[in-house]
C-alpha cells in the first residue's frame, strides 16, 4: 500500500468495499487533523482500524462506521482512546456485532455526542436504551439526533 500523503480533515471512503485495516491505521497515524471519517460499508474494516483511530485521531467529530464488522473491542477503542473527547457524531447502523457494552461505554466516555445513530444492530437490548438516556442526561439533553432501534 503507498503510504499517506496528503491528510485532508474530511475522509470519506465510503462504499469502498476493497479498503482495509492497513489503510485506515496509516491515515489514523499520518492524520492529526482529521476531523470525520466516513467509513460506511467498508467490508473488510475490522476493530484493528477503530483501535488506530482511537488512539491517533484526537481531534476526530464524526466518525460512521455503519454495515462494517466491528465489535465491542473496536466501539471501546474510539470511546476510551483520545478522540472520546472530541466525538461529537457516531454512526454504527448494521453493525450486527456490536452489544449493549458498546453503547454503555459511549455513554460514559463521550461526553460531547450530539448525534448518534444505531438502526439494526441486531445485538442490542432495552439496556442499550437505558445507556442512552444516560447520554441524554450527561449532555443535558443537548442531542441534535439520537436515533435508534432496540429489538
Amino acid at each position: 500500500m503507498e503510504t499517506v500523503q496528503y491528510c485532508g480533515k474530511v475522509i470519506s471512503l465510503r462504499r469502498c468495499t476493497n479498503v482495509t485495516d492497513e489503510a485506515i491505521i496509516s491515515i489514523a497515524e499520518r492524520c492529526p487533523l482529521l476531523m470525520s471519517l466516513n467509513v460506511s460499508g467498508c467490508l473488510k474494516l475490522t476493530d484493528d482500524s477503530l483501535v488506530a483511530i482511537g488512539r491517533w485521531s484526537n481531534k476526530l467529530r464524526y466518525i460512521s462506521c455503519s454495515g462494517t464488522d466491528i465489535t465491542d473491542e473496536g466501539v471501546f477503542s474510539l470511546a476510551q482512546g483520545n478522540c472520546s473527547k472530541t466525538l461529537e457524531e457516531i454512526h454504527l447502523d448494521h453493525c450486527n456485532r456490536i452489544t449493549d457494552e458498546s453503547i454503555e461505554s459511549l455513554s460514559v466516555f463521550c461526553n460531547k455526542l450530539l448525534t448518534l445513530i444505531i438502526h439494526n444492530c441486531r445485538l442490542l437490548t432495552p439496556r442499550s436504551r437505558e445507556a442512552l438516556e444516560q447520554i441524554a442526561t450527561n449532555n443535558n439533553n443537548k442531542f441534535q439526533c439520537l436515533s435508534y432501534t432496540i429489538y
